[in-house]
């Protein structure tokens, strides 16, 4: 009989141990499940928060596109595969936002600046473009001098006393020269953001294009009467 018991005894503590073990198992899984559930959650929860970004970035990216005057091009779905791990790809994802967002950002800080010579004072950047022009327009006048009578090769001490058309040398030829830079000028000082009116010296303008040429015709002047 005590025999038995001892038996019964050691199948009673096996089975309880083995209760022990699977309750402890149970509770293993059970905890595993749901740390599982929670990270699933929270991984679901930060794909949800990258789609907003997405949809908000776009609605961005699309109303700086119409700003900047640039042509976007349309969203067209990709073929995907399916994704076994989605922790590593939504890190990529959110760091490409981040990317796009850095890249917007640059992109309209530079849209505030005109396209030519962006970091130039619009004083400076305009001396040069309506010097260019005067430029232009002394050699359209020197130009005009040498097809008229007076710079022809037969008889130049005579000539034919016509000359150049005084009106087309000294007027037509430099308000060309200053339209064309203050045209040049409005399109190179306009920024792709337009946050207020663009500097254009006008005045600077009518100076150097109808001044340099009387100041060359009296420099040269000078310059013969100097060398006699």
């Amino acid at each position: 009989m005590s025999v038995e018991l001892e038996r019964a005894g050691g199948g009673w503590e096996a089975y309880v141990q083995l209760a022990r073990e699977l309750d402890a198992v149970r509770a293993a899984e059970a905890a595993r499940t749901a740390g599982v559930h929670q990270a699933v959650a929270q991984m679901s929860e930060h794909a949800d928060g990258l789609a907003e970004r997405l949809q908000a970035q776009g609605a961005a990216l699309t109303q700086l596109g119409r700003t900047l005057r640039l042509r976007t091009g349309r969203l067209t779905p990709a073929p995907t595969e399916p994704v076994t791990e989605p922790a590593p790809l939504l890190s990529q994802v959110a760091a490409a936002i981040d990317e796009a967002d850095r890249t917007a950002n640059d992109a309209a800080d530079r849209g505030r600046y005109p396209a030519l010579l962006p970091r130039w004072s619009a004083g400076a950047r305009n001396f040069l473009i309506y010097g260019v022009a005067a430029l232009g327009v002394v050699v359209a006048q020197v130009i005009a001098f040498f097809r008229s009578d007076l710079g022809r090769d037969t008889a130049p001490e005579v000539g034919s006393g016509s000359g150049p058309n005084a009106i087309v040398v000294l007027f037509l030829i430099p308000l060309v020269g200053f339209l064309l830079g203050y045209l040049v000028a409005g399109m190179a000082g306009r920024p792709r953001i337009v946050e207020g009116r663009v500097r254009l010296n006008p005045r600077m303008g009518l100076l150097l294009c109808f001044l340099i040429g009387p100041v060359a015709v009296g420099a040269l002047m000078v310059q013969s009467f100097t060398s006699r």
